[in-house]
């Protein structure tokens, strides 16, 4: 088993404990401070050795692309380069390089790439209409504005299993707000 070594979050000494998987309490050596923590399975795995490339032996042996003095052990699936242990990537049931990881060229392997450039408006829809509560004097401005957004974003959803749930609870939210201040504003008048 590795140690761990972690600081007291009362005196700021330092604690070096044996690695054991699970939740653990000790008393610091310095201000007797009971503290809590829970090492996770990675912590307390034994690391895996990866592997090493293996040398081209015979000239009629392919080399890998980006390492000529390494045996290519698969091709990619995406643009066809010889590829060593060092440079295969699993993706799936295939194996890629990182060229094609960071550019798939075909549409299956776009369709497969993570993609982070969707941006959640329903959420944001939902977090607008919740802060007009703390910000009443704003909420002539950000009602109608939480409105237009869900109207606007109302068919902009990303591709997941999302649905439209924040949108309507954020224009309820809105709606009410709208109405608070009309009625407030006929009081006055």
């Amino acid at each position: 088993m590795g140690m761990l070594s972690f600081y007291c979050g009362y005196c700021g000494s330092l604690l070096k404990v044996e690695a054991q998987q699970g939740l653990q309490s000790r008393a610091c050596p310095s201000c007797q401070s009971t503290m809590q923590w829970e090492a996770f399975p990675a912590a307390v795995a034994e690391l895996k050795g990866g592997q090493v490339g293996k040398d081209v032996m015979l000239e009629q042996e392919s080399s890998c692309f980006e390492h000529p003095g390494k045996q290519a052990v698969h091709t990619c699936a995406g643009c066809g380069k010889f590829m060593c242990t060092l440079c295969d990537i699993e993706w799936g049931d295939q194996h890629l390089c990182s060229t094609c990881i960071a550019n798939p060229p075909d549409q299956e392997l776009k369709k497969a790439k993570p993609d982070h450039r969707y941006f959640h408006y329903d959420s944001m829809a939902l977090m607008l209409a919740l802060s007009t509560i703390p910000m009443y004097i704003l909420s002539f401005i950000m009602a109608p504005l939480t409105l237009c957004m869900c109207v606007f974003y109302w068919k902009k959803l990303p591709p997941s299993p999302r649905s439209k749930v924040r949108f309507i609870a954020a224009s309820i939210i809105a709606l009410g707000f709208l109405a608070l201040i009309i009625g407030v504003i006929f009081t006055w008048a």
